[in-house]
C-alpha cells in the first residue's frame, strides 16, 4: 500500500508543477503582447526557416547558435530546431495584413517541457477458461520532455478486463518513461509504464488484492497544425490481481490472476 500512496503523491506533485508552469507562461505571454503589436511577430518582415522534410516555420528567431535554430511562431510557441533538420533560414515579407493578426499556421509540435496525455481504448484478449473477452481502458499521465526525444512522468487510469461475465476492474498507478524516433512533428515512438494496480472489488468478492503493472507499448505520433498532437498505439498489460470470492452456495474460492491483455487506444499528446 506504501507504494500506491507514493505514486499517488508523485502524480499530484507533477500536476502541481505542471500547473505552475503553464501560469507562468500564460503571464509572460501577457506581458510579451503589447511588445509583439508594435515588432517582432506583427512586423512587415518575418524569419523563415525551411526545414529538410519539406516543413516551413514562420515567425521570430530569438536565439541562433551553431548548433541550433530557435524560433518564436504566432500565437507565442517556441520551437527549437538543429542545424542538421534544417535546409534554409531566410528573412522574407509577409504575405497577409498584419492587422488582422491571422495566418495560416505551419505544422507543429511540442518537442520541450511539460506534457499532459489521454487516451482511451479497448482491451481485447482470451480469459482464463478460452472464452474471448473485450475490455475497456482510460489513462491519463503527465511528465516532462527532457530532450526533443525522451519522455518520463507518471499516470493512472481505469481498466476494465471485462465490460461483462462480473467486471474485473483494476486502477493502476505507474511511472512512464517514452522514446520518439524521429525529432519530427509524426513520429513512431515506444513506451514503457510500469507500477501497481489496485483492484476495485465486486460485488461477490470478499477480499482482493492488486499487484504488478507492466505496460509496454508502440504508437505513432500524428501531426496537426497546433501544439496538441494525436496518437495510435498499440501494446500489451500485464496485471497482477487475486481475489476471494463468496459463491452463492457460501463456498468460497481462491482466485490468483495474471491479465494479459491487447491494449488498443487512441489518444491526445498536449
Amino acid at each position: 500500500m506504501k507504494t500506491i500512496h507514493c505514486l499517488k503523491i508523485l502524480i499530484l506533485l507533477l500536476l502541481s508543477l505542471n500547473l505552475q508552469a503553464q501560469e507562468e507562461q500564460k503571464k509572460q505571454k501577457r506581458k510579451e503582447k503589447k511588445a509583439e503589436t508594435k515588432t517582432g511577430l506583427f512586423s512587415q518582415y518575418e524569419d523563415v526557416v525551411y526545414l529538410k522534410d519539406n516543413s516551413i516555420i514562420k515567425g521570430v528567431i530569438v536565439e541562433k547558435t551553431p548548433e541550433f535554430v530557435k524560433i518564436e511562431v504566432l500565437g507565442g510557441s517556441h520551437f527549437v530546431f538543429q542545424m542538421e533538420e534544417i535546409q534554409e533560414v531566410k528573412i522574407e515579407k509577409r504575405t497577409f495584413d498584419p492587422s488582422l493578426a491571422k495566418e495560416l499556421r505551419p505544422y507543429l509540435f511540442k518537442n520541450e517541457g511539460w506534457y499532459n496525455r489521454f487516451s482511451v481504448g479497448f482491451l481485447p484478449g482470451i480469459a482464463g477458461n478460452n472464452q474471448p473477452r473485450v475490455g475497456f481502458t482510460t489513462h491519463y499521465s503527465i511528465g516532462y520532455l527532457v530532450k526533443e526525444r525522451i519522455g518520463v512522468g507518471a499516470g493512472f487510469g481505469l481498466d476494465v478486463y471485462s465490460l461483462f461475465n462480473d467486471a474485473e476492474v483494476i486502477t493502476p498507478f505507474y511511472l512512464e518513461a517514452r522514446g520518439y524516433l524521429e525529432n519530427k512533428p509524426s513520429t513512431p515512438y515506444l513506451s514503457m509504464a510500469a507500477g501497481y494496480g489496485s483492484v476495485i472489488p465486486r460485488w461477490n468478492v470478499t477480499e482482493s488484492k492488486g499487484g504488478l503493472y507492466l505496460h509496454p507499448a508502440f504508437g505513432m505520433r500524428i501531426k496537426t497544425r497546433k501544439t496538441n498532437n494525436f496518437f495510435l498505439e498499440a501494446g500489451i498489460k500485464i496485471q497482477y490481481a487475486a481475489y476471494t470470492i463468496q459463491s452463492w452456495d457460501e463456498s468460497t474460492e481462491i482466485r490468483k490472476t495474471w491479465f494479459r491483455r491487447s491494449a488498443l487506444k487512441i489518444g491526445m499528446l498536449f
